[in-house]
């Protein structure tokens, strides 16, 4: 069987709530911004962190998802 740390399993939450809080951030920034002049709209970039790979029985490898986080925000215009 796998290991697993409970370190990771933290970390891949908060990874998930740090990128839902930077995705609401933007969102709210939108939408304060709707009526400005010249404003122009972003968007964020998520995206999934690298898997992490640990051996399995038979001496197989087993990838181990590790969240999403935002890599940037896009200006749409």
């Amino acid at each position: 069987m796998a290991s697993y740390s409970i370190f990771s399993i933290l970390n891949t939450g908060v990874l998930g709530t740090y990128t839902s809080k930077m995705a609401m951030s933007v969102t709210g920034h939108n939408v304060a911004n709707a009526n400005t002049d010249g404003y122009s709209r972003q968007r964020p970039d998520i995206v999934a962190t690298p898997p992490s790979s640990t051996g399995a029985f038979g001496g197989s490898t087993l990838n181990i998802g590790t969240g999403s986080t935002v890599s940037r925000v896009e200006r749409i215009r």
